[in-house]
């Protein structure tokens, strides 16, 4: 049976994907991001929101990212740049 990926941040990734970034963000120190991408996975989940904190953190995990998850790492970096540019 085929899994679908889980959206994050509007970014098809797929299950392994999603554990290795969680793997990634608990070696870091991200706990509480980490625990969320696990339990939405463990549950399927189609969809993750990912918060403020969890857009920040993200990619400071992924200085070298594998291919699959380049373009989460593109848009988290964006959005950053936006929120900066707005004084948000």
């Amino acid at each position: 049976m085929y899994a679908r990926p889980m959206m994050l941040a509007g970014i098809p990734v797929a299950d392994r994907y999603v554990l290795e970034l969680a793997g990634k963000l608990r070696d870091a120190g991200y706990d509480h991001t980490a625990e969320r991408l696990e339990t939405a996975q463990e549950h399927q989940a189609k969809l993750l929101g990912l918060s403020i904190e969890d857009r920040e953190v993200i990619p400071s995990v992924l200085d070298d990212p594998p291919q699959q998850l380049c373009e989460l790492r593109a848009v988290l970096l964006q959005e950053h740049e936006w929120r900066r540019s707005e004084g948000l």
